[in-house]
C-alpha cells in the first residue's frame, strides 16, 4: 500500500481534497489518515483466469498533514497523531496543495 501525504499552507483546501478523495470526514487542524480501495476490473478477470483462491485489490492511504505557521509544526502534529506513520510514509509521495491565486484586475 502506498501512502500519499497532502501538504500545504493553512486554508489551502487540503482537508477538502482529503474528504473528496477518501469520502470520509477530516478534522481541520488534525492529522487524518484514511485508506481507499482502488477498483480495477482487470483484477477480477485475472482471478477467474488463474482460479485464485483470494483476490487482493490495491489500496492507497491518504494522510492529511495539518497546516501550521511552519511546516515543522505540521510534521510535529502528524507525528503526535500517528507515531508509526513516518516509518511507513514514503517521502517521495507528497502532494503539495497550494491556494488558488486569482488575478483581480
Amino acid at each position: 500500500m502506498k501512502d500519499i501525504g497532502l501538504v500545504g499552507v493553512q486554508f489551502s483546501g487540503k482537508s477538502t481534497l482529503f474528504t473528496a478523495l477518501t469520502r470520509t470526514g477530516g478534522h481541520g487542524g488534525q492529522a487524518n489518515h484514511a485508506v481507499v480501495p482502488v477498483p480495477d476490473p482487470r483484477v477480477d478477470v485475472l482471478t477467474q483466469m488463474e482460479h485464485s483462491r483470494k483476490t487482493v485489490h490495491a489500496q492507497v492511504g491518504f494522510v492529511d498533514v495539518p497546516g501550521g505557521t511552519a511546516s515543522a509544526q505540521g510534521i510535529a502534529k502528524l507525528r503526535e497523531a500517528f507515531p508509526d506513520l513516518p516509518d511507513k510514509l514514503d517521502p517521495r509521495t507528497v502532494f503539495l496543495k497550494l491556494r488558488e491565486l486569482r488575478n483581480k484586475w
